[in-house]
C-alpha cells in the first residue's frame, strides 16, 4: 500500500471519530487558537470562490459558508466528506458548499478558479508537497490568497508525535513537519511568497485543564516571535502567488 492510500485509509478509519478530541479540554484549547491563527488572516466573505483542501469534517469550511463564501471542500477520505455532508445539512448552507472527493496533490480544477485557498493540517501528509503547493498556485486566482496551517517540528507536541511513532503505527507516521523556514522554501518553489504568519498552541500536550487559561496571554505575546514562536505547536501562513 502506496503512502497516499495509508493517509486515506488511516483517515478513513478516525473519520467518525475525528471531533470527539475536539470536545475535550485540551481539544478544545489547540481548536480554539488554531482557528484564531489561520481564520484571523482568512477573513471569509460573500464575495469570495474559497477552495478548504483536506477539508476533513469542515472546520474552516462551515466558517467561511457561514459568513457567505461559496465553499469547494476537497478532501482524500470519503468517510470525512460522509460526516461533512451531515453537518453541511444540519447547518442549512447547502447552496453555498460542494465537496469534492481527491487530493491536493491533483486538484480538479480550472486554472485561476478560487479567490481564497485553505489548507490546514494536510501538507504534513502529502507525498508530494510541492505538487501540491504548485497546484495551490495554479487554481488561485490573479490577487487570490493562500492560507496555510502546519504542525511544527520544534515544539513538545511534535517530541510526543515522535515518540507516539516509536510506540507502532499511527496517523502520524511518515509525516513531515515544518519551520517557518521550510514551509517558506515549499512555497517559493510552488511560486508563492508567504507575507505574514502567526503560531499557536503553546501548551504542552497533558497540561492539566485548570492550567489552560493560563496560556492566553503567553499565545497573545508569542503568536508574531519569530524566535519564540517556533515553540508553539502550530503555524499559520499567509501567502499570495510571486
Amino acid at each position: 500500500m502506496g503512502k497516499k492510500a495509508e493517509t486515506r485509509k488511516s483517515f478513513d478509519d478516525l473519520a467518525w471519530r475525528y471531533d470527539e478530541w475536539f470536545s475535550t479540554e485540551e481539544g478544545r484549547y489547540v481548536d480554539l487558537y488554531e482557528r484564531r491563527a489561520l481564520l484571523g488572516f482568512v477573513k471569509p466573505s460573500s464575495a469570495d470562490v474559497l477552495l478548504d483542501v483536506g477539508t476533513g469534517t469542515g472546520t474552516y469550511l462551515l466558517e467561511a459558508a457561514r459568513h457567505g463564501a461559496y465553499v469547494v471542500g476537497l478532501d482524500i477520505s470519503r468517510e470525512m466528506l460522509k460526516v461533512l455532508a451531515g453537518k453541511i445539512s444540519r447547518e442549512g448552507v447547502e447552496s453555498r458548499v460542494e465537496l469534492v472527493l481527491g487530493d491536493a496533490e491533483h486538484l480538479p480544477f480550472r486554472e485561476g478558479a478560487f479567490t481564497k485557498l485553505v489548507c490546514n493540517t494536510v501538507i504534513e501528509f502529502t507525498p508530494k508537497p510541492d505538487d501540491a503547493v504548485s497546484e495551490f498556485s495554479r487554481v488561485l486566482g490573479k490577487d487570490g490568497e493562500v492560507f496555510i496551517g502546519v504542525l511544527t517540528s520544534t515544539s513538545v507536541w511534535a517530541f510526543r508525535r515522535w515518540l507516539k511513532n516509536l510506540s507502532g503505527r499511527n496517523v502520524y507516521a511518515g509525516a513531515r513537519f515544518y519551520t517557518l523556514g521550510k514551509l517558506r522554501s515549499l512555497l517559493t518553489r510552488g511560486k508563492l511568497v508567504a507575507i505574514d504568519c502567526r503560531w499557536a498552541v503553546f501548551a504542552p500536550p497533558g497540561c492539566p485543564s485548570g492550567l489552560l487559561p493560563l496560556f492566553e496571554g503567553v499565545e497573545r505575546s508569542l503568536c508574531h516571535r519569530r524566535i519564540l514562536g517556533g515553540f508553539g505547536a502550530f503555524l499559520a501562513v499567509k501567502a499570495v502567488r510571486a
